[in-house]
């Protein structure tokens, strides 16, 4: 499992910022299928299966509309995450859901946790090449 980890980096949705953004994270995965065949003389083979990616941003609540009334559960969108002006991922995802983080002196939202899958998975994932 490759997690990759930006810092003074931002995130986009659908062309747009998302506004307040603490963290990102990606994580690029697959399977990996085993067989057994007369070409493995007795061994195991392996061949590369079907690959998949998952990204998570943190985002604080500033001046800013809610993040939620923007980037709903099922919503479907190009995310960019940039690790500066010219390193970042980017891919076709799906916004698999949000976690609201509620202050409990003020009863105010003061952030969100949201994450998102890979919507297209014959699409390619755009990787960071310095």
């Amino acid at each position: 499992m490759t997690v990759f980890t930006g810092r003074n980096m931002n995130a986009k949705w659908a062309g747009s910022d998302i506004p307040d953004v603490l963290s990102w994270s990606v994580d690029e995965s697959g399977d990996v299928a085993t067989y057994r065949s007369s070409d493995t003389s007795g061994g195991t083979g392996r061949v590369d299966g079907g690959d998949d990616v998952t990204a998570s941003v943190r985002a604080a609540q500033g001046t800013a509309a809610p993040i939620t009334s923007q980037i709903k559960k099922g919503d479907t969108g190009v995310l960019a995450l940039y690790e500066n002006g010219t390193l970042f991922w980017s891919f076709e995802a799906i916004c698999l859901g949000a976690q609201v983080a509620v202050d409990a002196n003020s009863n105010e939202v003061i952030g969100y946790d949201l994450s998102f899958g890979w919507a297209a998975q014959t699409g390619s994932v755009t990787r960071p090449t310095p």
